[in-house]
């Protein structure tokens, strides 16, 4: 009897807390600019960047999304190194907690991906590799009439060769619901 006296409330509050998408409102597409500022060892070697990406979002309750992305970000370099690039070109998989409430939407997201890595030196040496990253990150969606703004603040993680490239991640961008 103790037991039904726990899981009947847990029940209850799964239920009220996780309520079914209306279906024209299940999916969305959106586009960010993101400011990306490097920290520790990637902050020595490192300028603060700007990148973009796109995202594929896809809802099963109001609360609980999953969403996939792929962007560019392009570095500097601290010292000045003409002819030299180092970009990523991260595809991600996430999942994203909604918490509903009037006006905007505010969330949670962690996140995993394959960060591909290029550093080029101009008329010579070409390395290319592909690392695991993980992230999270904490926004909300604005909603204005016929697409929405979302923002973000989060951290991302990426393990490279030689040392654990960590980064700040400020996002802005459009979004629209379908």
């Amino acid at each position: 009897m103790k037991k039904l006296s726990i899981i009947i409330p847990a029940i209850i509050f799964f239920l009220v807390l996780v309520k079914p998408v209306s279906a024209s409102d299940q999916m969305a597409v959106r586009v960010h600019a993101g400011y990306f500022i490097p920290e520790g060892t990637a902050g020595n070697t490192y300028n603060s960047s700007w990148g973009f990406d796109a995202q594929f979002e896809y809802k099963f309750t109001e609360s609980i999304a999953a969403n996939i992305s792929g962007g560019y970000i392009k570095w500097g370099f601290v010292q000045s190194t003409p002819g030299v690039t180092f970009s990523f070109l991260p595809i991600i998989l996430g999942g994203r907690y909604y918490f509903p409430m009037p006006g905007m939407t505010p969330y949670g997201e962690i996140n995993v991906g394959l960060y591909n890595s290029s550093y080029k030196i101009t008329g010579g040496q070409s390395t290319t590799e592909q690392k695991l990253g993980y992230g999270l990150l904490a926004g909300a969606i604005f909603p204005f009439s016929g697409f929405d703004v979302d923002a973000n603040f989060g951290f991302n993680s990426i393990s490279l060769t030689q040392y654990s490239f960590t980064v700040l991640v400020i996002h802005a961008g459009l979004s629209y619901s379908f």
